[in-house]
């Protein structure tokens, strides 16, 4: 071969070299080229878990092979589209954005597809005791007490011959609605509610009436509604954040024990909130054209037990296959 060919090939050999060999680099740490204005793009990562594991994974309308948990790498950031299926459960659904070099993640509850099913009296009445035990530590006595002194009325903590000031209120009769060892939930005669720390003195109004509610006191989160919104309230952040207005009314909510999602009764429907928002927060229908009075769950989130309006029955909803 001739040298000058020779040199001509090794030159074509370097120059691929110097060329390729950037993109290569770029690509394995996450970047991709868009043709059409020639800039290179740094992708994102999506990592996926579910309740229960082993969920088929739609990918922008692609089954992929994995079942979750499954982390899915390089992806042009942008609004995609994941659906999580598993036998015998709920589909869950979300658009979610993935930004370029940082990495989303989805932690998905799936419910069970499962019927209700009428209790016999004795499981009935065994979960209707679950329902009215008090979410307060047996040996914490909270000996809370109501003062006028003219001008608020003084929530106090303590033996009535040295009793703590822990937080004023507007005049106006109150009840205790839930007690932990830091907070305190109470109501007033129009079902307006406060949160006052056991600490600190800070008195949180609540940003409509409390008509049905449920605390998770290990998380210090309220979950209530005023018959037509429903409302979280986090007492550790102090935010409060609106969920949705239903054009029902709403007769009862309730929290999941992990506080990844919650429950709603509006109309004849029962319906699963996810507790984080993505692109929008999903919505899971349980139950349709049930007539729902009272709901509440097991401590381990297995179950959840409802009754029905003017009527004594307990029904079983299994959340879980």
């Amino acid at each position: 071969m001739h040298i000058s060919l020779r040199r001509l090939i090794f030159v074509f050999f370097v120059l691929v070299f110097v060329i390729s060999a950037p993109l290569v680099v770029f690509y394995t740490a996450g970047y991709r080229l868009i043709i059409s204005n020639q800039h290179l793009q740094q992708t994102g990562v999506l990592a996926i878990s579910t309740w229960p594991r082993g969920s088929n994974i739609i990918f922008n309308g692609q089954n992929l092979a994995q079942k979750t948990p499954f982390v899915i790498q390089r992806i042009m950031p942008n609004t995609h589209d994941v659906s999580l299926q598993k036998k015998g459960y709920h589909e869950w659904s979300q658009r979610i954005r993935v930004d370029e070099g940082r990495t989303s993640y989805i932690t998905a509850r799936l419910f069970a597809d499962s019927e209700p099913k009428l209790l016999a009296s004795s499981a009935a009445s065994l979960a209707l005791r679950a329902q009215s035990e008090e979410p307060i530590n047996a040996d914490f006595n909270p000996d809370i007490t109501f003062f006028n002194n003219g001008s608020n009325i003084e929530v106090r903590t303590g033996s009535t011959l040295s009793p703590q000031l822990i937080g004023l209120l507007p005049i106006g009769e109150y009840h205790l609605l839930e007690i932990d060892d830091q907070y305190i939930l109470i109501a007033n005669e129009r079902d307006q509610a406060f949160v006052v720390a056991r600490e600190g003195g800070r008195v949180v109004e609540l940003a409509t009436p409390i008509l049905a509610y449920d605390w998770l006191p290990d998380e210090h989160l309220l979950l209530w509604t005023d018959g037509a919104e429903v409302n979280i309230y986090n007492a550790s952040s102090g935010e409060q954040t609106f969920v949705t207005r239903e054009g029902q009314t709403v007769a009862d909510v309730a929290w999941h024990p992990t506080a990844d999602s919650f429950f709603v009764v509006s109309g004849a429907t029962l319906s699963a909130y996810d507790a984080s928002v993505h692109e929008t927060r999903e919505v899971t229908p349980l139950l349709v054209e049930t007539q729902i009075n009272d709901i509440w769950l097991d401590t381990a989130g297995k179950n959840l037990y409802f009754t029905e309006p003017n009527s004594t029955k307990v029904f079983q909803l299994p959340l879980m296959q």
